[in-house]
């Protein structure tokens, strides 16, 4: 009669890791196709260490999006600062490899740029090094592996990013993660008033309209790319702000 017990705890603890293991299922993600169109938006986060943060501030609760399908990628960047997008076209068009559009404020413009300007346009980003680590993270249920990246000017960006998903064109489209085996879902920039993060939010796999990959015609002027020296040297901004920050200087 005794034996009845053991065997019913035996069945209850099955149940409970049946479920369990279930569970554990559902909620991983899946791999996406390469074929298949994907949208990541990203939450930014400035945590700064000092109460005038200038620049930086503005882009605190700011989205980016990273809009891919087949061989066409736009990044679109929201904040109080400046709206922007960076579009990359196929391969193919070797007159026009990239565009960047200015999207706010009165003065809206555009500038194509050539496959030889767009590495002009990305030549802080020469000469990165990745090194890969053993610290991990969990991001929509994406298993992350951090990695830290080396810009040639001394300074490093923490880097999360999961190889569920790795898409050629990413890394044509952010040089700046051009040696992350995968896709960035977590990275960090340091600088001296604090830092901002970039967040993974969502990953979706809907269709995306054609409309999203074309670049805007009405009420936006063309201006040529001037490309500007790399001096090599630190800044007191996040990498990504250096530009905005020098266009924005250029305009005033």
């Amino acid at each position: 009669m005794r034996t009845g017990v053991p065997i019913l705890l035996f069945l209850v603890f099955l149940f409970q890791f049946s479920v369990a293991q279930d569970s554990l299922h559902t909620n991983r993600p899946r791999s996406i196709e390469p074929g298949k169109d994907i949208t990541v938006s990203y939450s930014v986060e400035l945590k700064s260490t000092k109460s005038n943060t200038g620049i930086g501030e503005t882009y605190n609760g700011g989205v980016k999006t990273v809009f891919a399908s087949g061989n066409k990628v736009r990044i679109r960047f929201v904040s109080l600062m400046r709206t922007q997008s960076i579009f990359l076209f196929p391969e193919n068009n070797a007159n026009k490899t990239a565009a960047v559009t200015k999207e706010s404020g009165k003065d809206k413009y555009k500038y194509y740029l050539s496959e030889e300007e767009w590495k002009q346009y990305n030549g802080k980003y020469d000469s990165i090094t990745c090194q890969l680590t053993y610290d991990s993270a969990v991001i929509l249920n994406y298993p992350c592996r951090k990695a830290i990246v080396s810009l040639k000017d001394g300074r490093s960006i923490a880097v999360y990013y999961t190889d569920s998903i790795n898409r050629k064109n990413f890394a044509q489209a952010e040089p700046l993660f051009s040696c992350i085996p995968g896709l960035v879902l977590q990275y960090e920039y340091r600088y001296k008033k604090g830092k901002v993060i970039y967040t993974a939010t969502s990953i979706s796999e809907e269709k995306i309209d054609p409309l999203v990959f074309r670049v805007p015609e009405k009420r936006v002027t063309t201006r040529k790319f001037t490309v500007k020296p790399v001096s090599g040297k630190r800044t007191e901004l996040p990498v990504e702000e250096e530009d905005a920050a020098a266009e924005n200087k250029d305009e005033n």
